[in-house]
């Protein structure tokens, strides 16, 4: 259960870390440009 990791194996496993990095970092950035765009004239 506590074994350790291949070379091979942290590696997957950090692609996939970085694959749901980038996932939720365009997401993130679609989500503030269109909030951006909804409420820009609130205030102006």
């Amino acid at each position: 259960m506590l074994g350790r990791l291949t070379t091979s194996e942290t590696l997957i496993g950090l692609g996939y870390v970085a694959i749901w990095i980038a996932l939720l970092f365009g997401i993130q950035r679609f989500l503030w440009a269109r909030g951006i765009r909804q409420f820009s004239a609130f205030g102006a």
